[in-house]
């Protein structure tokens, strides 16, 4: 919950914090790659798990254009990243992996796919200049806005699901 707030303090050079958090988000990914649990809950609650996306949601915030040849190449980039993860899973498990480990989202080509996705959402129907036209952009920049708040409160609205749904209210 403090690390957050304290990638504020990078704002002032964006893209080296773009780098480090990633770059901190692939190591931890790369350190898991090869560790198979009963669970993995453990991979998610660590920062390291996630840095990189809050990172990316800074970085877009700061950024006030993005390369045309980016925005041009997002959905096919995510469309082939996609394609590559869901073929591996599929062999991995085809060659007797369990199925928990093959389909865990702490794997490095999820991070790809997460941000190619979520610049796509961004900058859809957009500009390379503008950033804040579409539904979609304001929608996910409030999302974004308010994620810190919402990543302290899902837990309690997913209780609540869990509840309503096994008929323990």
């Amino acid at each position: 919950y403090a690390i957050f707030p304290l990638l504020w303090f990078f704002k002032t050079k964006p893209n080296l914090l773009l780098a480090l958090t990633l770059l901190l988000q692939v190591a931890a990914y790369l350190f898991f790659a090869g560790k198979t649990s009963a669970t993995d809950r453990f991979e998610y609650v660590l920062v390291f798990s996630w840095l990189g996306y809050f990172g990316f949601g800074i970085w877009l915030e700061l950024r006030q254009t993005l390369p045309k040849i980016l925005l041009s190449l997002v959905w096919p980039a995510g469309a082939v990243i996609l394609t590559l993860i869901v073929l591996s899973a599929k062999s991995a498990i085809d060659g007797g992996l369990d199925p928990l480990p093959a389909l865990k989202f702490t794997r490095l080509p999820i991070i790809f796919l997460a941000l190619a996705l979520n610049l796509g959402l961004m900058t859809s129907n957009l500009s390379a200049k503008n950033l804040s036209l579409t539904p979609v952009s304001r929608a996910l920049k409030w999302l974004g806005k308010n994620s810190y708040l919402i990543f302290l409160a899902h837990t309690i609205g997913l209780r609540l699901i869990y509840a309503a749904l096994t008929q323990q209210l």
